[in-house]
């Protein structure tokens, strides 16, 4: 049996503890939330229509793929529309989110919430560009500060994929990448000479950030394009080499594709 809104409590509670609920996933949040939902309480998840209390309850109860970036919202106060309450969120500085977002309620006689309709939509195409765009290059450049560093991936001499964490990718212009690798003779560097396709991937789950690179290397000889690459590294990967001996390389980019805070990213370089 649902239990009685306490006396003095009203919509506008019954509206925050349905939104302390979904953005944190706390049981504690849940618990004071379903005193506000009535017997028979319905819910539309976004074109998913949730027919039963339990389901309801489901619903708002725990951590959903989507509870992370529900709980960075920027949240509205409930605001009287039409014949019921509107709440909605907006996500800055994240990716992967929602560009509108809205929690809609609607009460019986006893105040009680009777329906929930939740509304989003993200922005899921972008427009191809042919250079790195900015936002990328910052998250390239600050990957390694940030502790996301980049991650190749190479085929080797055996024609298997091979992963590694690479602290000195930097962007070197509008449509390459640099990198120093320590050891010259290592199956990085074989496989860029072979000419093999290469891919980095970057993630940076607090702000939703993922990007996919696609290119192809060339081991740099020139000692001044060297040298330069060396420079761009940041200083603690430097440090591993203070010899020089490593290998420089620029990788051509082909494509990038993910997503940032700025919205989807898709760069095409032919």
């Amino acid at each position: 049996m649902t239990s009685e809104v306490p006396k003095g409590e009203g919509r506008r509670a019954a509206v925050d503890a349905v939104v302390r609920a979904m953005r944190t996933g706390e049981h504690s949040a849940v618990i004071v939330a379903t005193k506000f939902l009535a017997s028979n309480v319905a819910m539309n998840a976004n074109g998913a229509e949730i027919a039963s209390r339990d389901a309801v309850i489901d619903r708002i109860t725990g951590q959903w793929a989507f509870t992370p970036v529900l709980a960075q919202g920027e949240w509205s106060l409930p605001e009287k529309v039409a014949d019921g309450v509107r709440v909605t969120a907006e996500f800055p500085g994240l990716g992967a989110a929602p560009s509108n977002y809205s929690l809609m309620f609607w009460f019986d006689e006893r105040d009680l919430i009777s329906r929930i309709e939740e509304k989003f939509s993200f922005k899921m195409t972008a427009e191809p560009v042919d250079q790195i765009p900015v936002q990328v290059r910052s998250a390239i450049n600050r990957a390694l500060a940030n502790q996301t560093p980049m991650v190749l991936a190479y085929v080797d001499d055996a024609g298997a994929p091979s992963l590694s964490l690479r602290g000195s990718v930097q962007v070197y212009n509008s449509t390459q990448l640099s990198l120093w690798v320590r050891n010259p003779n290592s199956g990085l560097i074989r496989s860029i000479r072979a000419n093999r396709p290469l891919s980095l991937l970057f993630r940076n789950s607090p702000s939703r950030t993922t990007l996919t690179i696609r290119g192809r290397g060339t081991v740099i000889e020139d000692p001044i394009v060297r040298r330069l690459i060396f420079e761009l590294s940041p200083e603690v990967e430097q440090r591993h080499d203070t010899g020089l001996t490593g290998a420089a390389v620029i990788i051509d980019v082909s494509r990038i594709h993910g997503t940032s805070p700025k919205g989807p990213v898709l760069v095409v370089i032919k």
